[in-house]
């Protein structure tokens, strides 16, 4: 076969370069799996098998592999450098020395034989146009990373937040609860947690909603130390990645559970005892969730309002239509009026001339 305008020996030179590489990779490969026994049995922390003799055997192979591979490769570098003095316009092969061959990684550009089978394509010879594409395929694949660090900072935002106000909604409608409630009284979303078979030792109510507290405390201090712990780290996250729809959603409830429970520990109404519930912390809560209530009411209203106004100038625009269209009418009309009086005329002026 007879390529990039190379006579027959020259090409008879580069197949057998790219012989001498194939060699040298199934020589390469087999000397890196000869060797993984031994890496085992370096590694701090993992078992091993070997014995002494097998050892020595193990040892004896690498070495005879070594020979091979290092022979291979210089005949590789031998026939590599017969094509370069028979073709000295033509890009050469890469040449490597032993030393550095036992350093390559396995996307190193010289395993890449696209010399042989693209000569004449930039990506294939120019070591510049080899290092762009991976530099631009590794800042592709930051940008993705990047992006995906930003759906799993919001996943884990809904989830914290989710988890922060169920246990809460839990834990408020404990502490509203009677002792003296029958299990018919009690709240749709209570009655799993006080019906659960872990409870079901207790037979009076008191008891299931004290323990019902101690758990649903020590959950809510869990995920308060998590939102402490996080939130530097996951606000810097969250403001470097690409916006979504419901960011401000978020990051309002975000900003107010860890407003509350920066305020609990202030005045140290969260205790790190579960079960230890303080007056204050739920006053805390409670006042923040009436304010949350309030800001919502208020959104809606000016949703209302901004509604009803976008209505008003809907129906002024339409008003404003229907006058331009009488208007627009009432001018059509005067233009058929002018052209019937000037068709009058001049029919009675064709009149006049016919009768003289």
């Amino acid at each position: 076969m007879i390529i990039d305008n190379l006579t027959r020996a020259q090409c008879d030179l580069l197949w057998k370069v790219w012989y001498s590489k194939i060699e040298i990779r199934q020589r390469f490969l087999a000397l890196v799996e000869e060797k993984q026994p031994l890496f085992q049995a370096c590694c701090a922390g993992e078992s091993t098998t070997l014995g002494t003799r097998d050892n020595q055997r193990l040892v004896a192979a690498v070495r005879k592999r070594a020979d091979q591979l290092e022979h291979s490769l210089e005949n590789y570098n031998r026939r590599t450098e017969a094509f370069i003095a028979a073709c000295p316009t033509h890009h050469p092969p890469p040449t490597i020395q032993y030393s550095e061959l036992l350093r390559l990684q396995p996307d190193d550009p010289f395993w890449n034989d696209g010399f042989f089978t693209n000569g004449n394509e930039p990506w294939a010879i120019d070591i510049h146009t080899q290092r762009g594409i991976r530099q631009l395929a590794s800042y592709k694949r930051g940008i993705e990373e990047k992006r995906r660090l930003g759906w799993e900072v919001r996943r884990t935002m809904h989830w914290v937040v989710g988890r922060h106000e169920l246990v809460w909604s839990l834990l408020t409608g404990l502490c509203q609860l009677s002792v003296a409630a029958t299990p018919g009284d009690l709240p749709v979303q209570l009655k799993p947690l006080l019906e659960h078979t872990s409870l079901s030792s207790n037979i009076s109510m008191a008891p299931k909603i004290l323990s019902g507290k101690v758990l649903l405390h020590s959950h809510l201090i869990r995920i308060a130390r998590l939102q402490v712990e996080w939130n530097e780290n996951i606000a810097e996250v969250f403001n470097k990645t690409a916006p979504q729809s419901d960011d401000n959603q978020l990051k309002q409830k975000w900003n107010l559970q860890l407003q509350n429970i920066k305020s609990t520990l202030r005045f140290g109404f969260l205790s790190g005892i579960p079960g230890d519930l303080h007056e204050g912390l739920l006053q805390i809560f409670a006042r923040t969730e009436d304010e949350d209530d309030q800001d919502e009411d208020e959104e809606d209203e000016e949703d209302e309002e901004d509604e009803a106004d976008e209505e008003d100038e809907e129906d002024k625009e339409d008003k404003e239509d229907e006058e331009d269209d009488d208007e627009e009418d009432e001018y059509l009309a005067d233009i058929n009026a002018v052209a019937q009086l000037q068709m009058a005329e001049d029919m009675l002026a064709n009149l006049s001339n016919n009768s003289n």
